[in-house]
């Protein structure tokens, strides 16, 4: 197989996605002051959502050129305007009415910038106390130091991977996008588990059959995550399973290259030392 015969290098290609990944995210902040843009929720504005069947997004945008704005197509098509607190949103609702075919009435959301804050910094915590409680299930499961680094080093790696991805296609960091991440470091440590419980068992180091059952697993995931994404028209769903789906295409060389590779190594020099 291609990964006996190269393993070695493979596992020092995956660990470029954490090194390209952080310096990506290090050059937002010394940009912007964050690893990413955070969206309304987080730092207080307005949103408006209009359900229509078809819309040039090109003329909303230059009717609104100082707003964001997104179309999240489906069976039934979203157009999104975000705006600062201080803007008027009830003139944007004329216009779109007065220029658009929408069906309904549309939805707005106000966050003030105080409640933005507070949900920023409590999204901050929940971030770290799930990092916390996750580490201390993955050192009570294998009770052994290296194997839990790994796996803790893998699923940071596809934070930082997935954050990156995302800055770079222009996503802003929401609470639906922190949901998503906190699932894609669940779903990093079930595939880690499997992959670390699979090599610790046959102490031989190979990962083929975890390898299978995992990509199994993976690509039904993410065939699920592509039906959301172009049939749901909700840009809460769409967003969500973006995340998703991009945090999914890390872990698959994160997991079964780096966390394999480095798994293969520490167990070639274990069995080493005790022969």
């Amino acid at each position: 197989m291609i990964f006996d015969r190269y393993w070695k290098s493979m596992t020092l290609a995956s660990l470029f996605i954490l090194v390209i990944s952080l310096v990506i995210l290090a050059g937002n902040v010394a940009s912007t002051g964050f690893p990413m843009e955070r969206d309304i929720e987080l730092t207080g504005g307005k949103r408006v959502s209009f359900i229509t069947d078809a819309i040039d997004l090109s003329k909303v945008e230059e009717l609104f050129p100082d707003y964001e704005v997104r179309l999240y197509k489906g069976t039934d098509n979203s157009l999104v305007i975000t705006m600062p607190y201080e803007a008027d949103e009830n003139s944007v609702i004329e216009a779109i009415k007065n220029n658009f075919p929408i069906r309904g009435e549309p939805t707005s959301q106000t966050i003030g910038p105080a409640i933005g804050e507070v949900f920023w910094q409590q999204a901050q915590t929940t971030m770290i106390m799930s990092f916390i409680f996750m580490s201390i299930v993955v050192f009570l499961l294998f009770r052994s130091f290296v194997p839990s680094l790994i796996v803790l080093i893998s699923a940071i790696t596809d934070m930082t991977g997935t954050m990156a991805i995302l800055s770079l296609l222009g996503i802003p960091l929401s609470l639906p996008v922190l949901a998503a991440m906190i699932m894609i470091v669940a779903y990093s440590v079930d595939t880690d588990i499997l992959l670390t419980s699979s090599m610790l068992k046959l102490a031989g180091g190979t990962a083929w059959e975890a390898m299978k059952t995992g990509l199994t697993m993976t690509s039904a995931t993410f065939a699920a995550l592509l039906a959301l994404y172009f049939i749901s028209g909700s840009a809460l769903l769409q967003t969500m399973a973006l995340v998703l789906m991009v945090g999914i295409l890390v872990d698959i060389p994160v997991t079964w290259f780096t966390n394999a590779g480095l798994l293969r190594i520490w167990l070639e020099r274990k069995s080493k030392k005790g022969n």
